[in-house]
């Protein structure tokens, strides 16, 4: 609802928040802390939206569903500053005693062959 797109681009002084509207300037959006402002004002341009569609097809003449809608957003916005569930340190798992199995394959068959004791080695560290 009335979003400003245009940004002033370096030629002006003055200064806009880039996609902000009327809605943005509501006191329910100023309240806030800054941090969810900009959250609540999507949050109440989807409910005025709605709001809109029902007040054109004359659904609701005494405000209920405008009254329902305003207790959505307060509780949204009530849920959204909590702060979020402590987070438990978990145990470490039991260490595993047996050595993993490694992938074979070409190439670590050839390093093996490379770095393994030829007979000529095994010869060379006898004692006798």
């Amino acid at each position: 609802l009335g979003q400003t797109k245009k940004t002033l681009s370096g030629f002006s002084s003055a200064q806009s928040m880039p996609h902000t509207g009327i809605l943005f300037y509501a006191d329910l959006v100023q309240g806030l802390p800054k941090e969810y402002r900009r959250k609540a004002a999507k949050l109440l341009a989807s409910k005025c939206t709605l709001a809109a569609r029902v007040d054109s097809c004359h659904q609701s003449t005494d405000g209920s569903i405008g009254q329902q809608f305003l207790d959505d957003i307060t509780q949204k916005i009530e849920k959204m500053q909590e702060a979020p569930p402590a987070v438990r340190d978990r145990a470490l798992p039991r260490p595993d005693d047996e050595p993993r199995k490694k992938r074979g394959g070409r190439r670590v068959r050839k390093m093996k062959e490379k770095t393994a004791v030829t007979e000529l080695r095994r010869r060379a560290n006898r004692v006798n």
